[in-house]
């Protein structure tokens, strides 16, 4: 019996803690409420997410008030945060994330009284990076005809030679377009005619040997080799009569020397007389040359390699 009465008194007080802690959260939280209603908070932010390769920008319409404090981005799961005091900033990446998980992005925005605005909630899920196997043609490779370029058996994603495309009919260089390493030199030259653009290597990312794109008379664009970071050797380019820009190059950060409407030398070397645009190749000469040799002439702008790199890249 003794038993039991305790058993009763222990429940008792039991039920009168859980009461007294329920009393104290929902008055906290009518307080809470009620503060809440006393202060008008702004409303949430127009946000956006974008996956990339292990990672997600989150992007935002700035704030346009003079009572700006700061933004706060988090994301769940995860302890990531971000305060930023720029007004003007829009973005964010978050790195080294997770493919597999779903994230929840919350970004919010606080005045200089500590006023929050509403949480603007976005989620995202960072995409995985894809590498094909690799496919080898061990051999030196050429090609001058569409015909022939086309009949190639595998979509390669490396030569281990010479990759030389030279041939009046080629328009498309699409079955190149797994196409990651070329091992000796890559040449695109003399005979091109029709060949406008170089879609098809967009995922090109070294060349251990020479880069040569040399009288394409309809080439208009190398946009497609942003994915090029690596020249182990040099990179000739002229007598392209069209190109009006280098992007394309925007990525690359090693070569040896660079010729860009002349190889200062004795040779018949032939102008870039529209190309005026070498703002790519902006980070390349932003980096240490190490002794790299730059030539630039003949084109329908000549920029030294210090205009480059200091923005008077185009005109």
């Amino acid at each position: 019996m003794k038993d039991i009465n305790q058993f009763r008194k222990a429940f008792n007080m039991d039920i009168s803690i859980f009461k007294t802690m329920a009393f104290l959260i929902a008055t906290m939280f009518i307080w809470s409420c009620s503060k809440k209603d006393s202060i008008s908070q702004p409303e949430a932010l127009a946000v956006t997410a974008k996956p990339g390769i292990d990672q997600v920008t989150v992007k935002w319409t700035p704030v346009n008030s003079g009572n700006f404090g700061s933004y706060w981005i988090s994301y769940y799961p995860g302890d990531g945060l971000s305060v930023i005091k720029e007004q003007t900033k829009d973005s964010v990446v978050f790195s080294d994330l997770d493919p597999n998980i779903d994230y929840r992005f919350t970004v919010v925005w606080v005045d200089n009284n500590k006023v929050r605005s509403l949480p603007a909630i976005v989620n995202a899920k960072p995409e995985a990076l894809f590498v094909e196997p690799e496919v080898l043609y061990d051999d030196d490779l050429t090609i001058e005809k569409q015909e022939q370029l086309d009949a190639l058996p595998l979509l390669y994603t490396k030569i281990s030679g010479r990759l030389r495309i030279s041939g009046a009919d080629i328009t498309n260089l699409s079955k190149l377009k797994n196409l990651r390493t070329v091992g000796k030199n890559l040449e695109i030259l003399d005979k091109n005619t029709a060949l406008t653009s170089l879609a098809g290597l967009e995922k090109l990312r070294t060349i251990s040997g020479n880069l040569w794109i040399r009288k394409n008379a309809a080439l208009t664009s190398v946009e497609a080799l942003k994915q090029l970071t690596k020249i182990e050797g040099n990179l000739y380019f002229y007598d392209n009569a069209v190109v009006k820009s280098l992007s394309g190059f925007d990525n690359l950060i090693e070569v040896k020397d660079v010729f860009i409407g002349d190889r200062g030398t004795s040779a018949n070397d032939g102008k870039n007389p529209l190309l005026t645009d070498f703002c790519a190749l902006k980070n390349l000469f932003s980096l240490p040359a190490g002794g790299r040799t730059v030539v630039i002439a003949q084109n329908g702008y000549n920029p030294t390699v210090q205009q480059i790199a200091t923005g008077t890249c185009a005109k």
